[in-house]
C-alpha cells in the first residue's frame, strides 16, 4: 500500500531535514516523520481507528501534515481531507458524505468546533490547546504518546486484528471541484496513489528545494508533498501566500523548483521585485490549473537562468495529479502537454462518437482515475461510463505530435445564437491590455439571445485605470462578431479564487 511505499522510500534519506516551516523555521526529518507515523498509527489503532473507518485531516500546510496522513492510513483507515476555511455549511455538507470517526486539525474556530462536536459520527476531536469545556476534544500531542512501534515482536499483542489497506482500497477522500452542483466525495485509491509516485521524478529531483504552498488538502498540492518526501527532497512549506514571503523563501532557501498556478505565474512574472537575481538558484517551473497568457510566460522565462525549465500540465482531483505534462514550446502555443505513461486519451463528440484533430470532450482511462465519488452511483457512472473511460468535461483536441489542447469547460461555454464562445479565450485577450490585471468572463442571461458574454475586471493602476470603451475595442479589433461582450463589463476590487488559484 502507499504507506509502505513512502516509508520504504524516506528511509535511505534518515537525518537529512525533510520539511521546513517557513513561519517557525522548525525542521522534521524523514526519520522523525517515519517514527512518528509508526507512534500515531499506534495509538490511532488503539483508539479503535481501523480498515474501514474515515478520519478526516482539517489542517492548513504544516510539517506534521506528512506524519498525520500516514498514520491514519496505516491504521487501515481512509483520510478525508478538509479546508481549514471551510464554513459551517460547507463541513456539515462534507461530514454528511465522508463520516469521519475522527478529526485531527491545529485549531479551528469556535463555529467549526461545534461543527464538529455536534456531529454523531465523530468520537474525537484532537486538535491543539484544546478546550476542556468540549467533551470530544483531545490534546493533539496525545498522539505521540509512546507506543510500540508495528513490526517489534515484544508488544505485537497492541497490533492484533490489524486489517492493512491494499492497493484497491480507498486512501483518501478528497472534496471534487463543485463545478456541477455541490462538492462530492472523490475517491483516490492506494493504488493510484502509488501510479502517481511513479511519476515523481518528473516534479521533483534528489537534492532541491521545493516550496509546500499548493493546498496539502487539494490533489495538486498533497501529491507535490509526497512526490518530494519519495525523492527526497527539501520542502519548505508555506501555509498562506504573500509575495514578500515567496521572494524571500526563494533566495533563503535556494529553492530549485517551483509548482505555480497560472495566477502566482502572472504575478512572479509582472512583479518589479521579482528580478533573474531573485530567481537565479531556479531550475525548473511547473504550471497547471488554467491557461497561462504567452507574453507571461516569456516574461517569467527571461527572468531565469539560461538552463532553466518551464513546464505546463495538467490534471483534475478525479485524475489523482497531473496527467498531461510536457515542457513549455512557444511553437505549441496553449498546449497543456502529452499523455503521461501509462494513460490512454480519447476526444468525442456529444454523441460518443470519437474525433480526430477535432474539438471534443477529453476522456481518460488508466490507473490514476479515481475509483468514483462516495456513495453517489449517480454520479459516478455520469463521470466514469462502462468502459472506465473518465468524462473530463474538458473541451480538447491534440495534434499530430500528441500534444494536447484544452480549451475550456464545456459547461462554461456561452451559448450565443448556436456560437459556442469560450471564456477563456475572451480572458486572455482581456488579460494582454497592461491594465487589466485579472479577469473572469461569465454567460449572463439575456432576453433576445439566451445568454452573452460578460467580463468582471480588477483594474492594475488606478492612476490610469483601464475603461469599458478599451476593453470593447480590445475584443472587436481581435476577436469575431459573435464574440464581443455583450453582457457588460464590471468592475470589482478582487475576484473570489480557490486555494489553487483558480477563480470561483
Amino acid at each position: 500500500n502507499l504507506v509502505d511505499c513512502i516509508l520504504l522510500s524516506i528511509k535511505k534519506y534518515k537525518h537529512a531535514k525533510a520539511q521546513i516551516d517557513s513561519t517557525s523555521n522548525q525542521t522534521i526529518t524523514f526519520d522523525e516523520i517515519r517514527t512518528k507515523t509508526l507512534q500515531a498509527s499506534a495509538f490511532l489503532f488503539n483508539k479503535d481507528i481501523k480498515n474501514g473507518d474515515v478520519v478526516a485531516i482539517c489542517s492548513s500546510n504544516n510539517i506534521d501534515y506528512c506524519w498525520q496522513i500516514l498514520a491514519v492510513l496505516n491504521t487501515g483507515a481512509s483520510c478525508a481531507l478538509l479546508s481549514p476555511t471551510a464554513t459551517p455549511r460547507e463541513l456539515n455538507h462534507n461530514l454528511s458524505i465522508t463520516k469521519p470517526k475522527v478529526i485531527i486539525g491545529k485549531q479551528f474556530s469556535n463555529e467549526q468546533l461545534q461543527v464538529f462536536e455536534e456531529a454523531e459520527c465523530i468520537k474525537y476531536i484532537w486538535l491543539e490547546n484544546a478546550p476542556i469545556s468540549l467533551t470530544k476534544c483531545r490534546a493533539l500531542s496525545e498522539l505521540l504518546q509512546d507506543h510500540q512501534e508495528r513490526g517489534n515482536s515484544d508488544q505485537q499483542s497492541q497490533w492484533n486484528g490489524l486489517c492493512p489497506a491494499d492497493g484497491s482500497d480507498k486512501a483518501f477522500i478528497l472534496s471534487s471541484s463543485g463545478s456541477t452542483g455541490l462538492p462530492k466525495g472523490v475517491l483516490l485509491s492506494h493504488n493510484n496513489l502509488i501510479t502517481m509516485l511513479s511519476h515523481s521524478g518528473l516534479f521533483m529531483r534528489h537534492g532541491g528545494t521545493a516550496i509546500g504552498l499548493m493546498p496539502f488538502y487539494h490533489a495538486y498540492g498533497l501529491g507535490l508533498m509526497l512526490m518530494a518526501l519519495c525523492e527526497g527532497m527539501k520542502m519548505v512549506v508555506l501555509p498562506k501566500f504573500s509575495l514578500k514571503t515567496f521572494i524571500n523563501i526563494i533566495i533563503s532557501y535556494k529553492v530549485t523548483h517551483l509548482h505555480l498556478v497560472p495566477s502566482l505565474l502572472t504575478t512572479l512574472a509582472k512583479s518589479d521585485d521579482v528580478t533573474s537575481k531573485t530567481l537565479c538558484s531556479v531550475q525548473e517551473v511547473f504550471t497547471g490549473a488554467g491557461a497561462v497568457i504567452t507574453k507571461y510566460q516569456r516574461a517569467l522565462i527571461s527572468k531565469l537562468p539560461p538552463t532553466a525549465k518551464l513546464y505546463h500540465s495538467y490534471g483534475m482531483t478525479e485524475t489523482t495529479f497531473v496527467v498531461l505534462f510536457g515542457e513549455c514550446r512557444f511553437d505549441k502555443l496553449g498546449a497543456a502537454g502529452k499523455l503521461l505513461p501509462g494513460l490512454t486519451a480519447k476526444i468525442i463528440s456529444e454523441d460518443g462518437e470519437e474525433l480526430k484533430g477535432q474539438l471534443g470532450e477529453l476522456c481518460l482511462k488508466g490507473n490514476l482515475i479515481m475509483s468514483g465519488y462516495l456513495d453517489n452511483p449517480e454520479a459516478t457512472s455520469k463521470a466514469i461510463d462502462q468502459g472506465r473511460w473518465l468524462h473530463t468535461g474538458d473541451l480538447a483536441y491534440f495534434d499530430n505530435d500528441g500534444y494536447f489542447y484544452i480549451v475550456d469547460r464545456i459547461k462554461e461555454m456561452i451559448k450565443y445564437q448556436g456560437y459556442q464562445i469560450s471564456p477563456t479565450e475572451l480572458e486572455l485577450v482581456m488579460l494582454t491590455h497592461p491594465g487589466v490585471s485579472e479577469v473572469a468572463v461569465v454567460g449572463v442571461p439575456h432576453e433576445i439571445y439566451g445568454e452573452v458574454p460578460k467580463a468582471y475586471v480588477v483594474r492594475s493602476s488606478q492612476k490610469q485605470p483601464v475603461t469599458t470603451e478599451e476593453l470593447y475595442n480590445l475584443i472587436k479589433d481581435e476577436l469575431s462578431h459573435y464574440k464581443q461582450l455583450r453582457g457588460g463589463v464590471s468592475f470589482v476590487d478582487s475576484l473570489p479564487t480557490s486555494p489553487t488559484g483558480k477563480i470561483q
